[in-house]
């Protein structure tokens, strides 16, 4: 995409690094530790790819969506009410929101908290964030976007744009669905034997 044809983007994590990366204006969200490690020495980037730091907004504060025509929903499961709740009056008519989340029913919940029509994915990806403003990336990258139309089309290519795989489905429980067995089995065993999943 060429710069002025990208969207600007509200969102946290790797997904919000590598669009940044790949030229998107990007906002992220998050706790006050990872904002000032940002605004001090931008977003560092530990990817298999390569290993970089890009200059993305930052903010504690769910107003920082406005103006956003993207927005990736990627908090933690039991807050979505809440979360949904709060963001109507920050969010653009036109913005497109998508759930990063884990979980099967993230769409309905964000829908029953303020009538959001965000649309579902299904993310197989292992980051985390080992100090603040460092996301490092360990594996993966997959994203399947669901049901295919005007607006899983526009996603999807924005993310191949940005080197992102993204697939479209019109199956996409059935992509939910054994993404979260694999957590249930997987992270029990992980955490009960204190072992990462390799």
């Amino acid at each position: 995409m060429s710069p002025g044809s990208w969207p600007r983007v509200a969102v946290g994590g790797y997904f919000g690094g590598l669009l940044a990366a790949a030229g998107a204006p990007v906002v992220m969200m998050s706790r006050r530790a990872f904002v000032a490690a940002v605004n001090s020495s931008g977003l560092y980037l530990d990817t298999q790819p390569f290993q970089n730091s890009v200059q993305v907004e930052v903010s504690t504060e769910l107003k920082a969506v406005r103006e956003a025509d993207l927005v990736l929903f990627c908090v933690k499961t039991t807050d979505n009410a809440a979360t949904a709740r709060e963001l109507p009056p920050f969010l653009m008519p036109s913005a497109i929101v998508i759930s990063l989340q884990n979980d099967v029913d993230n769409v309905d919940q964000i829908r029953a908290g303020a009538s959001i029509e965000a649309l579902p994915t299904a993310v197989d990806v292992a980051a985390l964030v080992q100090v603040p403003g460092c996301v490092k990336h360990v594996g993966r990258g997959d994203r399947v976007i669901g049901l295919e139309c005007e607006k899983t089309i526009e996603v999807a290519g924005i993310f191949e744009s940005a080197g992102i795989r993204c697939r479209i489905s019109n199956d996409i429980a059935g992509d939910l669905w054994p993404k979260l067995l694999r957590n249930c089995a997987l992270n029990a065993v992980s955490a009960l034997g204190q072992a990462r999943y390799a």
